[in-house]
């Protein structure tokens, strides 16, 4: 499977404040050709920078910061060929970062992330990415940076909804979003406070399916307890969801696996996207402390024992690819 989940194991980070080097093999069993990338979960109990980046890149800053209060997020990022990647915390007592899967075929990744910038405020951008991924490209994995009193959104080319949410402090958002024509649209109040990275992108090997028009709501209204989420799609085994409040006020919520003890309960500032493995009923759990908080599937990942390549079989508002 070309993203394969894992059991969240929390990485251990020997020195703070400084990038430090993860070898992904010391926690997760790999594949004779190794991995293309990880995925992580990082949780942050109060005003810490955090973060994980490709090794090798440049990219100085400690993307991924928190705020004064907990909050969560998933990250995608590159590894070398030793199957290393590094991770920065500025306090190995409030941050915790955890390896919940490790990324092969048809995730590829850019050495350094190249920056894109917009101009229009306050109206749905096309982000166009041809000069820098291929035609074969069905998805981009995107680092973004909002700061405080803005809001932000992001979808695919042609999808229709209008969702979008308030930023708070100077965070990161790592997105992972379908990209029909290679163009994703973007949305934010202030253009200065904008700054998009490509980090990656995502081909057919994959086994990816994007939604193309509409965001599945996977939304759950019950509060303050692990609710089963609507099953993924057939065929499906991780699901890519969007999480976010349309406004101004923050909540705690979760994601994982049915069935899991993995616990994480924490703000979601803004808009952010997870990565969460179904069970054999492809049921993932879901728990929000105020039903303003909202899910949505924007794609998914199916098991290589699905069969190899997929080709225009149409799923609901979904292609799969």
């Amino acid at each position: 499977m070309p993203y394969v989940a894992v059991e969240p194991t929390k990485i251990t980070i020997a020195s703070t404040s400084v990038w430090v080097d993860i070898d992904l093999d010391n926690y997760v069993t790999l594949p004779p050709g190794g991995a293309n990338g990880v995925a992580v979960r990082i949780v942050s109990r109060g005003d810490y920078d955090s973060g994980v980046r490709m090794k090798g890149c440049t990219l100085s800053v400690p993307y991924g910061s928190g705020t004064s209060s907990l909050e969560q997020h998933d990250m995608w990022v590159g590894v070398d060929a030793s199957n290393v990647f590094q991770a920065y915390a500025q306090s190995n007592t409030y941050v915790s970062i955890y390896i919940i899967g490790y990324l092969t075929g048809g995730f590829e990744f850019l050495s350094q992330p190249i920056e894109y910038s917009i101009v229009t405020e306050s109206a749905w951008t096309n982000i166009d990415f041809s000069d820098d991924i291929p035609s074969t490209a069905l998805g981009v994995i995107l680092l973004i940076k909002e700061r405080d009193e803005s809001s932000f959104g992001l979808r695919n080319d042609g999808c229709t909804d209008n969702l979008y949410s308030h930023a708070e402090g100077s965070m990161y958002h790592c997105a992972m979003m379908g990209c029909t024509n290679r163009i994703v649209e973007y949305y934010s109040t202030s253009a200065w406070d904008s700054d998009i990275y490509l980090l990656g992108y995502i081909t057919s090997d994959a086994l990816a399916t994007f939604n193309t028009t509409t965001k599945t709501d996977y939304s759950t209204g019950t509060t303050g307890a692990y609710a089963d989420l609507t099953a993924l799609p057939v065929g499906a085994a991780v699901g890519i969801f969007e999480a976010g409040v349309t406004g101004t006020t923050h909540y705690q919520a979760a994601l994982r696996k049915n069935g899991s003890t993995f616990d994480q309960y924490a703000y979601l500032r803004g808009r952010q996207w997870f990565t969460v493995e179904g069970d054999s009923d492809r049921i993932v759990e879901g728990k929000i402390e105020n039903a303003a908080l909202d899910f949505y599937l924007v794609g998914y990942f199916a098991p290589s024992t699905a069969g190899g390549n997929f080709a225009g079989v149409a799923l609901g508002d979904c292609m799969i690819i």
